[in-house]
């Protein structure tokens, strides 16, 4: 027996796409319960070690999500709200 599954393509941000990419990286956050780290900047008083966590879980997903060329762009970014 043989599984197949789909993989849908991935939105990758290059230079003439960012209102597909946004949307299609707004989604991809949102399923992985990080979308939170693009919406609001966190009072530093706030800020668990956890949350650090998935900050750079997101900051992961939106610097894959970024064309090479574009990297240079996010490279400096410390959290995913600094990418975004």
């Amino acid at each position: 027996m043989t599984t197949t599954s789909a993989k849908k393509a991935e939105v990758i941000l290059g230079s003439d796409n960012y209102f597909h990419w946004e949307f299609a990286m707004r989604m991809t956050l949102a399923r992985k319960g990080q979308l939170a780290h693009v919406q609001v900047v966190k009072d530093p008083a706030e800020i668990t070690e956890a949350w650090l966590l998935n900050d750079m879980k997101a900051l992961g997903l939106i610097a894959q999500g970024v064309a090479v060329e574009h990297h240079i762009k996010i490279r400096s970014a410390t959290s995913a709200i600094m990418a975004w």
